[in-house]
């Protein structure tokens, strides 16, 4: 029997080749969004998956709430892990990691190498999360002082074949120079880990130092405590705030202020946590929002695609008819007819599937590529794939299937043979609504695409409030061999530069545009002012600094050489002057301000400009100076030649600082890298949008194609009677253009909600004009036009003679 069925499906297939066409591409193309989508979104769903502990493993979050204002931070204070495991039962272990001190000089023998991911941590480190070690114990491997685990790639880099265990490696970095001694090789890090390093070294020597001393003054630790099994997270979560009144409460309490932490478990920090390990930057790679965005779009894809076979499938019912009333009339039940529709469907859904499957397979490394994601397979190898993918295809079939075939077998025979059916009036009412569901995602979609766009032109054109342009920022040596000190090159570099009539400014900084901040600080106050709950940022300086960047003084002055004292003052930006009470810039001038105890004089107020992306809004900066900060050295540079330029820049560094690589960006390509998410984001809502239009418009083009068959005669005797072209075209659009202003009614409120959330995730966005809204009704009553009067121009410029004789 379903030999039998198949044959039958078959022939149907071919007697309809374009409508089979229409329906099979719709679903397939449908079906490949689906699974492109689905995959990138099960790769960021498997972040951290991979250690075995990840359900009883939470990094504590900072919170500080002030006048109803919250600031969140990933970092904490060293003195926090040791507290929660003494304190708070059920803990089993804490683990900390902190930044090495930026990009750190690492020799072996005579070979120099410059690394970024390095990490101090704890010694619980490898029993708590599962990254293997090749080489050494993971218990021991950094209990010991002075010990450091390499990855098993730059384990390679350094010693090549050779046995890495117990070689000692000799590093420089702002600590100053300190050996190590290799005691475990780790396998690489995979890429859908959150913490990702290719050292990690013991934090012995880091505790010692003397900003460390006090642990409960610097939060620049990362700390995550692994819980006991069965242990609530929530509980944990609920006893860290009388942990907090033990230990720092009293300082807030004083500012009105509350501090408070919260857990983020490891499998959802990827997601749901926006802060970066490595940078310490808010992470743009994704976001959990974004991926449920994709999601809907995946569904809207699909089920339009779904619309176009329903939809198809009802308009031939009248034809459909005669061949159910044969069928009955010679013994046919309705279930042997519901069988045979619904395996019209599988065959539809089948091949279109195989299509699906063909395509995304060939189109997935290039998404890979474009998202810099490692999803290259769909999962061909593994037995729950299969599984899903069959469940997939029955799901689709039944969801296709069910109501044409149960439309379709309730005819009745007599009624059906005579020719006496009609399309019912429930019928047209589906296929309408379904036509203005299709036209109403289509709206919604461009709608969003053109918000998305705007959003990103908007922040990208958006005035700075400084000068990132023709910025050459090389990254400062930390390596010096020679008895000549850092100040002694740096100044020598620095002449060196500014003799270059290219070269117009040199500045030295630890921080650049575009950069997270190496220092946070809280309880910053003015003097006289018992305690402040806001988050501060350090940023030291040279005395080049503000004008290099072109930063706006608002009152009082920049720092001077001809002033001794000013490394015992500072400079504010506009928005530390409000957290820290001033009235006016002009009236936080000659005012201290307390920093660790110390006290610091605000000789100059500088305004507001953006740090990172307009995601983000300004942050409160305080400017110590430092004129041999060990950075960034920024350059202004003429862009007129620079390849000679850069050749001659480069020349001078080997000169001076031959230990050290040559390395360098400019400023104004970091910046926007922090845009690129957004970018993707862009161009993947718009690439998918794009395919939903053209699937709602495929099932428009073969619905008025099946519209116009039915209604052949009628057009014959309109122009016999004497109908125009342009009577005709008007006549056969109305209906559908009717549809279009209905679905406008219903998508663009929802476009509107949906843009308004989407943006509230902005500091600095748009404002949602009416045209952003119109454009898509524009754009989607356009392309109906374009897609029916090909078809309705046709049948109106036919010979009615022909229409009149039309079968």
């Amino acid at each position: 029997m379903l030999k039998n069925y198949l044959k039958i499906a078959y022939r149907n297939l071919l007697k309809h080749k374009v409508l089979s066409l229409i329906n099979i591409l719709g679903l397939a193309i449908g079906m490949t969004a689906c699974l492109l989508i689905l995959r990138y979104v099960q790769f960021e769903l498997s972040y951290n998956n991979f250690h075995a502990e990840k359900n009883n493993i939470y990094r504590v979050d900072v919170s500080l709430v002030n006048d109803g204002e919250a600031q969140s931070d990933g970092k904490t204070y060293p003195g926090l892990g040791p507290a929660i495991k003494e304190d708070v039962p059920g803990v089993k272990a804490f683990v900390r990691l902190h930044n090495a001190f930026g990009e750190t000089t690492v020799s072996y023998q005579s070979q120099i190498f410059k690394e970024d991911k390095i990490f101090f941590t704890d010694s619980t480190f490898f029993e708590a999360f599962s990254f293997p070690l090749l080489k050494g114990n993971p218990k021991t491997a950094l209990a010991e002082p002075n010990s450091i685990v390499l990855s098993e790639s730059t384990a390679k880099k350094y010693f090549g074949a050779e046995d890495p265990m117990d070689k000692v490696l000799v590093l420089h970095d702002l600590m100053g120079e300190n050996s190590y001694r290799v005691t475990g090789i780790c396998q690489d890090v995979l890429a859908n880990s959150s913490i990702d390093f290719d050292l990690l070294l013991s934090n012995h020597n880091l505790l010692k130092i003397n900003m460390y001393q006090d642990s409960w003054v610097w939060s620049n630790f990362y700390t995550y405590i692994w819980l006991q099994p069965n242990t609530d997270g929530a509980s944990v979560q609920a006893q860290l705030t009388n942990l907090n009144h033990k230990y720092t409460g009293k300082d807030y309490k004083k500012s009105g202020a509350q501090q408070k932490y919260y857990l983020i478990p490891l499998d959802k920090m990827h997601l749901y946590s926006r802060v970066n390990l490595v940078t310490g930057q808010t992470n743009l790679a994704a976001d959990g929002k974004q991926l449920v965005f994709l999601v809907i779009i995946a569904a809207f894809i699909l089920v339009i695609g779904f619309i176009n076979y329903v939809n198809l499938s009802t308009a031939r019912s009248i034809e459909r008819a005669k061949e159910v009333g044969v069928r009955k009339s010679v013994g046919a039940q309705r279930h042997q007819l519901l069988k045979q529709f619904l395996v019209d469907t599988a065959l539809i859904n089948g091949l279109a599937f195989g299509v699906a499957l063909t395509v995304a397979q060939c189109l997935l490394p290039l998404l890979a590529q474009f998202l810099g994601k490692p999803v290259t397979s769909l999962g061909w190898n593994q037995l729950s794939f299969w599984g899903i993918l069959a469940v997939a295809l029955l799901s689709c079939t039944l969801l296709t299937g069910l109501y044409p075939a149960f439309s379709l077998s309730a005819f009745r025979p007599m009624a059906a043979l005579k020719g006496k059916f009609s399309h019912s009036a429930k019928g047209i009412f589906l296929r309408k609504t379904l036509i203005t569901f299709q036209f109403a995602v289509s709206m919604a979609l461009i709608a969003g695409t053109l918000a998305v766009y705007h959003q990103l032109a908007y922040m990208r054109k958006q005035d700075l409030g400084i000068n990132i342009e023709q910025t050459l920022v090389l990254k400062a040596p930390n390596y010096i061999k020679e008895k000549q000190t850092y100040e002694q090159k740096w100044h020598v570099f620095k002449n060196e530069l500014l003799a270059l009539s290219a070269v117009k400014n040199v500045t030295a900084s630890d921080n650049v545009p575009g950069k997270g901040y190496k220092w946070t600080q809280e309880n910053i106050r003015r003097e006289g002012v018992e305690s402040s709950s806001d988050l501060y940022n350090i940023v030291e300086i040279d005395y080049d600094f503000v004008p290099s960047y072109q930063l706006k003084i608002l009152s009082g002055r920049n720092f001077s050489e001809e002033f001794r004292t000013d490394r015992q003052k500072v400079l504010i930006n506009k928005t530390a002057v409000q957290n820290l009470g001033f009235d006016s810039p002009e009236a936080a001038i000659g005012q201290n301000i307390m920093v660790l105890e110390g006290k610091l004089e605000v000789i100059g107020v500088v305004d507001d400009y953006h740090q990172k992306s307009l995601r983000y809004g300004y942050d409160p900066i305080i400017y110590a100076l430092a004129p041999f900060t060990q950075w960034f050295y920024s350059l202004k540079v003429d862009t007129d030649d620079l390849p000679t330029t850069m050749s001659t820049i480069q020349a001078k560094w080997k000169d001076i600082f031959p230990e050290n690589p040559f390395e360098y960006f400019f400023l104004d390509e970091l910046f926007n890298q922090q845009y690129q998410a957004d970018r993707q984001f862009n161009q993947v809502f718009a690439f998918f949008s794009l395919l939903a239009i053209f699937i709602a418009c495929l099932g428009l083009f073969g619905l008025s194609s099946y519209t116009i068959v039915q209604r052949t005669k009628e057009i014959g005797i309109r122009k016999v009677l004497g109908a125009s072209v342009r009577n005709i075209v008007t006549l056969l659009s109305k209906d559908f253009i009717t549809l279009i202003f209905i679905a406008s009614v219903l998508a663009l409120p929802l476009a509107y909600l949906f843009i308004q959330k989407w943006l509230q995730n902005y500091a600095f966005r748009i404002e949602i004009s009416g045209w952003l809204l119109l454009i898509p009704v524009a754009i989607v009553l356009l392309i109906a036009l374009l897609t029916v009067s090909f078809q309705t121009i046709k049948a109106a410029l036919a010979n009615p003679v022909k229409s009149l004789k039309y079968e």
